[in-house]
């Protein structure tokens, strides 16, 4: 197995252009033979995205942006990104905490 560590540098709260970094790093590293792609922590939103991650929208905006990316470019192998998430939406209602999380995409179509 080959693992992509990319050590990217997202730009904080340009959710579609960190999103667009992922993709083409993501399309390097399975031309370069990876099986694994491994982004930094908080890579679609960028880091430290402080109050940002308090604006209407903006973790709706980076959980829109990850899913995109997944499943339209993890097919054939695995990769993994950090981004806000909230923690509960059965519990907690839009606006509630949020927790720095990792998401992992495998193969999708």
């Amino acid at each position: 197995m080959k693992i992509a560590l990319v050590p990217l540098n997202p730009v904080v709260g340009d959710v579609a252009g960190n999103a667009a970094l992922h993709v083409a790093a993501i399309a390097r590293a399975r031309e370069a033979g990876a099986d694994l792609v491994v982004f930094p922590e908080l890579s679609i939103c960028g880091y430290p995205p402080k109050d940002l991650l308090l604006a209407e929208g903006f973790v709706e905006a980076c959980m829109a942006a990850a899913k995109e990316v997944g499943e339209k470019h993890s097919k054939g192998g695995t990769a993994i990104f950090g981004l806000p998430l909230p923690m509960d939406r059965a519990t907690y209602p839009p606006g509630g905490p949020i927790r720095n999380s990792l998401l992992v995409y495998r193969d999708c179509p």
